[in-house]
C-alpha cells in the first residue's frame, strides 16, 4: 500500500472507527521509547503523528514532526504550520536549549524537508534563535518576504545570514535596499609608512577560533534524531543553494543521534560583511569584478622618501577608491536602481589608519575634498 493510500484511507474513516483506533493503539504509544517510535510503519505513524503534532509534550511534537517528514504525510502539513505558530508564540529570543525550543527546531526541520512554503512572518520569528532555519524558509516563502528580509539584514551579525538576506533582496532590489547598501558600505584603508631601507607587512582577517555558544546544550532523553543546519558560501563548501549571487549562499545539514551534538564544535568566524557588501554593490551595478578598483580592505605600504612624495602616494590610494565608487554610482543610476539625486548625495565611507612607525608625517588632504566621508587615525 502506498503512502498516499495510507493517508487517503485515514481521511475517509468514520469518526467512531478512528476513536476505537485512538483508544486501543495510540494511548499506549505514549510510553514507547525512541527505538519503538522510529520503527513504526506508515499506517500507525500517521495516527500517532496526527495527534502528537499538537500535543503539549514537546517530545511527542518532535517525534510527530519527524514522522510526518519521514513518510511525507501531506495531509498533516497544515498541522505542522499550526505547531510552528504555537511553539513560536511562547518562544524567547535567546536560545536556552529547552524542550520546547528543540520541538520548534524539529517542526521547522520537518517543514524544510517537506518543502512546505511558510509565511514570511512565521519564518522571520525563527531568527535569531535559529538563523539557518529562518533563512532557508525565507528563501521559499508563501508570500512577500521583503520586510522580513530587510529586518534581518539590519540585525545580522553573521556574514552568511546577512548575505542570504541581501542576495534574496537583490533579486528584486528596491531603491531603499540599494541606498542602504551604499550608505552602510565602508572601506578600510590601513597604510603602513616606512623609512627607506626598512619595510614590513600586515595581515587582515586572521582566524580567532571561538567556541560555539551551544556547546554545553544537550538534547532531552528519548528525542528523535536532530538535523544540524549551517549556512556557508557556496564557493567554500558546496551544499544546496538558497541565495544566488556573486557570492552564493548554500546550506548543509547533518542528522545525528548524539545527545550533545555541538560539543567540541568551534567556529573561525564568518566572512566579512563589508567585503560581501562591496561585491553585491558591484554585482548590482553590472560591473565585472576585475573592472573596478573598488576594494575593501585596501592594504597599502609606502616608503617615505619626502613629505611631498608620501602625501601624493597616500592621496592617490584614497582618490582611486573614491573615483571607483563614483563610477559604481553612475552604473547604478544607469540601471535605474538609484536616482541622480541619490547618486549625488552619496559619499564613500572610509576608515583610514596611518601606521607611522615612529615617523613624523605631514597631514593629508581633507577627506571631504576627495569625495570621502571619514577620518584619519594615526597609529605608531
Amino acid at each position: 500500500m502506498g503512502l498516499m493510500d495510507v493517508e487517503r484511507r485515514r481521511l475517509v474513516r468514520q469518526t467512531w472507527v478512528y476513536a476505537i483506533l485512538f483508544g486501543t493503539a495510540l494511548v499506549p504509544s505514549y510510553g514507547q521509547d525512541a527505538a519503538d517510535i522510529a520503527a513504526l510503519g506508515p499506517d500507525k505513524a500517521y495516527d500517532l503523528s496526527a495527534n502528537w503534532i499538537l500535543e503539549q509534550d514537546p517530545r511527542l511534537r518532535a517525534w510527530a514532526a519527524e514522522l510526518i517528514a519521514k513518510y511525507q504525510f501531506t495531509g498533516l502539513y497544515p498541522r505542522l504550520l499550526t505547531a510552528l505558530d504555537q511553539l513560536e508564540a511562547n518562544a524567547s529570543e535567546k536560545f536556552a536549549g529547552t524542550p520546547d525550543e528543540f520541538a520548534l527546531e524539529a517542526v521547522a526541520d520537518a517543514l524544510i524537508k517537506a518543502d512546505v512554503e511558510v509565511p514570511s512572518y512565521e519564518a522571520r520569528q525563527l531568527y535569531p534563535k535559529f538563523p539557518a532555519l529562518a533563512m532557508i524558509l525565507l528563501s521559499r516563502p508563501s508570500d512577500d518576504n521583503h520586510a522580513a528580509l530587510l529586518s534581518i539584514l539590519n540585525q545580522a551579525k553573521a556574514g552568511e545570514v546577512w548575505l542570504t538576506s541581501a542576495n534574496l533582496l537583490a533579486q528584486n532590489p528596491s531603491p531603499e535596499f540599494v541606498v542602504q547598501l551604499l550608505d552602510d558600505f565602508q572601506i578600510f584603508v590601513p597604510i603602513l609608512v616606512f623609512r627607506p631601507g626598512t619595510g614590513g607587512g600586515m595581515s587582515y582577517g586572521d582566524c580567532y577560533r571561538m567556541p560555539d555558544a551551544t556547546a554545553d546544550v544537550r538534547l532531552p532523553e528519548g528525542w528523535p534524531p536532530i538535523a544540524i543546519y549551517s549556512l556557508q558560501l557556496l564557493k567554500n563548501t558546496g551544499g544546496t543553494v538558497i541565495a544566488s549571487g556573486m557570492n552564493s549562499v548554500s546550506f548543509t545539514s547533518r542528522v545525528t543521534n548524539d545527545p550533545n551534538p555541538w560539543h567540541g564544535h568551534i567556529t573561525c568566524g564568518g566572512p566579512d560583511i563589508q567585503e560581501l557588501r562591496r561585491d553585491l554593490i558591484v554585482q548590482l551595478a553590472g560591473i565585472d569584478d576585475a573592472g573596478t578598483a573598488l576594494r575593501t580592505p585596501v592594504l597599502s605600504n609606502i616608503t617615505r622618501e619626502t613629505d611631498d612624495q608620501y602625501r601624493k602616494e597616500a592621496t592617490a590610494i584614497l582618490a582611486e577608491q573614491a573615483q571607483s565608487f563614483t563610477g559604481v554610482l553612475k552604473q547604478l543610476q544607469l540601471r535605474g536602481l538609484i536616482t541622480p539625486a541619490q547618486a549625488a548625495e552619496r559619499l564613500l565611507h572610509m576608515r583610514v589608519i596611518i601606521v607611522q612607525n615612529g615617523l613624523t608625517l605631514p597631514p593629508l588632504a581633507d577627506l571631504r575634498s576627495l569625495g570621502i566621508d571619514g577620518q584619519y587615525q594615526l597609529s605608531q
